[in-house]
């Protein structure tokens, strides 16, 4: 069963792998949107992409290993 529920995890991270935030409407008018990517590979696909125009930010550190990844509260907020 918790095969199957991490299964489901990597599965889903892989599809929703890529998360757009809306800048506050505390930030200036000028503030780049925040793109969140789950791994390294997709971050580095999106600063390809975007060049300087978006502001990418990882969840997972480099090096890190996703398939052992636990998500945490900082992750959560970097979601959010």
């Amino acid at each position: 069963m918790r095969h199957q529920l991490m299964r489901l995890l990597v599965i889903s991270l892989l599809f929703v792998s890529v998360q757009v935030r809306s800048s506050s409407a505390d930030d200036s008018a000028k503030a780049k949107p925040v793109v969140t990517c789950s791994t390294t590979q997709i971050a580095d696909f999106a600063k390809q992409v975007a060049g300087d125009r978006c502001e990418v930010v990882c969840v997972l550190a480099s090096g890190q290993d996703p398939h052992t990844f636990e998500i945490t509260p900082n992750c959560v907020s970097l979601v959010k």
